[in-house]
Parts: C-alpha cells; sequence; structure tokens
C-alpha cells in the first residue's frame, strides 16, 4: 500500500491589526461571514496564500482576532506550513492557537489488499464491527447496485473525525485539481484506477499529547505542525482511535474478536485522546454562560475594567468547558 501523508486543511487564529506589506497583495473581498465582519485574500507573486476573516462580530472576541486560513494549493507546495509562519510574521500577525489542520493519506486499497468499497459493504453488512461506539454517516448511489463513496467516524461538531472517501470521484465531480492528482503521480499511486483518501478532521487543538517512550506530556500546538513526523503519529493515533474494525465470533466478549488489519504494523510514536474533554460541560454551564454573556452586554462601557476582566474570564470558562464552538455559534450575531 502506497501512502501519501497531505495537510488538506490549516487554519489558525491570529492577533493583530490589519496587514500591511510592500511584499504581498491584500485583497479585500466584498463579502461578509456569519462571525466576521471582514474578509481579506492574502496573495504572493500573484497567487493567493491566505484567506483571513477579521473584526468579529462577536463583542465578546477581541477585535484584533484574526483567522488564517492556508490556501489549498499553497498547503500542498513543500514547508507550507513553515512558509506560511514565517509570511504572517512579516504581515504582523502573531499565531495563538490552530482552529483546524486535517491530514489525509491516499491510496489505491489498504494494505491487506482489501478496496475501500469492500470494507465499507462489509461494514455495513456486518461482517466488521467499529472497535469502539461511534457515531457514522456514507454516501453512495443506488443504480444497478449499491456504490458506496463515503464513510465517516464522528459528527460535525466532533473534536476530531475521520472520514474515507473516493478522492478520484471528487476530484471528476467537484473540482478537479491538478497539484492533487500531479503529486499522486509523483508518489507513485495508480491514476488508472480511484485513489481513495482517509481523512482525519481536529478542529480543537486543546489535547494533551504524549510520548509513549518517554511518558513526557506537551500541549498540541502551532509549532508542531512544522514537524512531518509529528503530524504522520497524529495521524495515526487519530487512526487507532477512529478507524479500527474487528471480525465478529461466536465469541461474546468483543474485545477478543480479531483485528481487522487495513495497514502495515504501524504504533504511533504518540498517545492523544482525542475523546478526551468532548463532554465536560453540564446544562448549568450553558446557563451560567448566557447569563453572564448578558450581563456583560447590560454592563458594558460603564467601566472599561470590568469590560476587560470579565470578558477575559467568560472566554476562560467557555474554553475549559470545550463550548468554544457552541458559544461563537449563539452568540456571535446580535
Amino acid at each position: 500500500m502506497k501512502q501519501l501523508l497531505s495537510i488538506d486543511w490549516f487554519q489558525i487564529g491570529c492577533k493583530g491589526q490589519y496587514p500591511e506589506s510592500s511584499n504581498f497583495e491584500i485583497v479585500k473581498m466584498d463579502y461578509a461571514t456569519r462571525h466576521f465582519k471582514t474578509v481579506i485574500e492574502i496573495k504572493l507573486n500573484g497567487k493567493r496564500i491566505f484567506t483571513i476573516a477579521r473584526e468579529p462580530h462577536a463583542k465578546i472576541i477581541p477585535v484584533d482576532h484574526n483567522l488564517v486560513k492556508w490556501d489549498n494549493e499553497f498547503l500542498y507546495s513543500p514547508n507550507s506550513i513553515s512558509h506560511g509562519l514565517t509570511y504572517l510574521k512579516s504581515l504582523g500577525l502573531e499565531p495563538k492557537n490552530l482552529a483546524r489542520i486535517d491530514l489525509a493519506i491516499d491510496f489505491n486499497k489498504f494494505s491487506n489488499g482489501m478496496h475501500a468499497q469492500t470494507l465499507i459493504r462489509d461494514y455495513f453488512s456486518a461482517k466488521i464491527v467499529h472497535s469502539s461506539h461511534a457515531k457514522f454517516s456514507a454516501i453512495g448511489t443506488d443504480q444497478d447496485k449499491i456504490s458506496y463513496q463515503y464513510l465517516r467516524f464522528g459528527t460535525a461538531v466532533s473534536r476530531a473525525s475521520i472520514y474515507l472517501y473516493n478522492k478520484t470521484k471528487e476530484l471528476q465531480e467537484i473540482k478537479f485539481k491538478q497539484y492533487i492528482f500531479q503529486k499522486w503521480i509523483e508518489s507513485g499511486l495508480d491514476v488508472t484506477q480511484d485513489v481513495w483518501r482517509l481523512e482525519l478532521t481536529i478542529k480543537n487543538s486543546n489535547f494533551t499529547v504524549t510520548d509513549r517512550d518517554t511518558g513526557e506530556n506537551s500541549e498540541f500546538n502551532i509549532d508542531q505542525c512544522i514537524n512531518d513526523d509529528f503530524l504522520l503519529n497524529v495521524f495515526w493515533a487519530g487512526v487507532n482511535q477512529y478507524f479500527t474494525f474487528k471480525r465478529p465470533t461466536a465469541d461474546k466478549n468483543k474485545s477478543r474478536w480479531p483485528n481487522l488489519k487495513l495497514f502495515e504494523d504501524i504504533i504511533p510514536a504518540l498517545h492523544i485522546d482525542f475523546r478526551s474533554g468532548e463532554k465536560d460541560w453540564t446544562k448549568a454551564d450553558k446557563i451560567f454562560i448566557k447569563k453572564m454573556w448578558e450581563t456583560n452586554q447590560e454592563m458594558r462601557g460603564t467601566d472599561i475594567n470590568f469590560d476587560i476582566n470579565a470578558n477575559d474570564y467568560l472566554m476562560k470558562f467557555v474554553n475549559q468547558r470545550g463550548l468554544k464552538d457552541w458559544f461563537i455559534k449563539k452568540f456571535s450575531i446580535q
């Protein structure tokens, strides 16, 4: 099984004012987003490298907060993360947190020779089962026979999720990307056959990373993302948690069922509990946040020190409870 690790999405939060630079073309777009008033594109030598959303609608979010997304084609160029971080520094933007990263491998078949569609069919016919409890979704077509093209474990609001899909079909039917196709050829994939992609999406970087050899813990952060070996280990840690299967037997103890070996023996050097903290909140926490938000709105402008301290405390509480996405969605447009 020939494998190719790619970063297909990279988005971070930055602190800074409206970027100014003579080395880049800065284009203000004529549209806004749900959460931000202003969207700009940063171009280098005529090619877009970033899309930046800034000036948040929500008053609770700092006015100098910017959400920076790497352009997809730029991501497929060598050392795109380290180069991009250097470019941001020259634009006067300070990276603060990782908002989202997608890591993917492309292949024709699994290491055991199984085709991706066979795996999905076996899953839905109960010939194999997921190793843990997981929500899933699938996409396919039902013409002469059912053809599966997509299987995802996790949901749109999960901190991390993983999905298997027919990348060749996506390029043919949605948008052909020559730079991805060229990378397949260079890596030795058979482009006359369908290329499938297994993609891990991480939307919240508030994870503790444990080195299996030393036991040392560290926080998942932006600087680690310039290390290809680190990212590869993050990917396999995600596969171990979200994409392992077993073959059912008569044994009532599921843990003793044989594992389905899809990949070569790969033991990640890192352990990451992606699920930790997903439900560190209660209904009472949301009620408290709502009441504090309303109090902040009533008191805004009466005392600048109160504004700063109250907003800071509120955001710390929101982040500690893992409710940042919910908070932005609920309060960003007033």
